[in-house]
């Protein structure tokens, strides 16, 4: 196994949390140090990046890129889970519901947007789960948060005593699309629930190279799981590069910014490599004349 560890494009399945998920792969890769760069609700499926060794220190720069989901919304019927997992809480004649209106409530949804996260997510109050919270029967605090939906688009509507509606979203980190199923149904003078969530795209991370357990299991019986391991410009190709020299390597790595030429915003996030085109960390882009890489991971220290 590589010393650095493995970034792994899993495919999630439904019925499992993504807990269960890192437990399934500690088990395969026989390592302890494994993460993931994203939660997915049990019920959801799709594309989970996992990290073992040291790459797990990249989750929260691959948790930062944008996401692409498909989520299919029925509508006239509302649980508390905001998924078919949940307790029914609402049910209205949604035979009324028609594909215009749903188009229409879609396209409305773009830009910066407040959203409250859903009460069985896992986002944190005080230092606890919400999920947890929710579920001992409390009402878990829960504020309003700025969101970014870059495309919500309805791919496929379906008519009748209970519609669905096939909806593609590309939106930014901390999007909740249970909570985004819920506010279609209201945007529609109904209710309803995302009765399947797939996460199709994580950054530029497809579902299409996506790897399932069995398969990732069987790579691993074969003492062959590091074939399955992403090239790290491909992981990171979402982030501008720099380029660094040996002498500017070891200078990072005691945590100096160093000087750059490549042009940049202020403010960017960039992956720095170094002369023979590995990963040095992730740097951002700090100053004006002349700017600087200021380091935020180093991953290699210098010579």
């Amino acid at each position: 196994m590589s010393a650095s560890g493995l970034i792994i494009n899993l495919l999630k399945p439904p019925g499992m949390t993504s807990h269960d998920v890192i437990d399934a792969m500690r088990a395969i890769a026989k390592m302890k140090r494994i993460g993931h760069a994203g939660t997915l609700d049990p019920a959801a499926a799709g594309v989970l990046l996992v990290m073992t060794g040291a790459r797990a220190r990249l989750s929260s720069y691959l948790m930062a890129y944008d996401k692409k989901y498909r989520v299919e919304v029925t509508f006239g019927v509302a649980t508390d889970t905001g998924d078919p997992q949940g307790e029914i809480i609402e049910e209205m004649d949604a035979s009324g519901v028609g594909e215009d209106e749903v188009v229409a409530a879609v396209a409305a949804l773009k830009g910066v947007i407040l959203m409250k996260p859903h009460k069985f997510s896992a986002a944190k109050v005080h230092g606890e789960r919400a999920y947890d919270i929710a579920r001992r029967g409390d009402e878990p605090d829960l504020a309003e948060r700025a969101v970014v939906l870059h495309q919500v688009r309805l791919l496929k509507f379906d008519g009748g005593k209970n519609p669905r509606a096939l909806i593609e979203v590309h939106c930014g980190k901390g999007t909740y699309v249970r909570s985004l199923a819920e506010m279609i149904g209201r945007r529609v003078g109904n209710c309803g629930h995302a009765s399947f969530v797939l996460r199709t795209e994580v950054g530029p991370i497809s579902i299409n190279d996506s790897r399932t357990i069995e398969e990732l299991r069987e790579l691993a019986d074969r003492g062959e799981l590091e074939s399955a391991t992403l090239p790290l410009e491909d992981v990171l190709s979402g982030y501008p590069r720099a380029r660094v020299t040996p002498e500017q390597v070891r200078m990072l790595a005691h945590g100096t910014a160093v000087p750059t030429t490549e042009g940049g915003r202020l403010g960017d996030v960039v992956a720095v490599y170094d002369d023979a085109d590995e990963l040095v960390g992730m740097a951002e882009i700090r100053g004006a004349q002349p700017q600087v890489l200021q380091p935020r991971l180093v991953l290699k220290a210098g010579a």
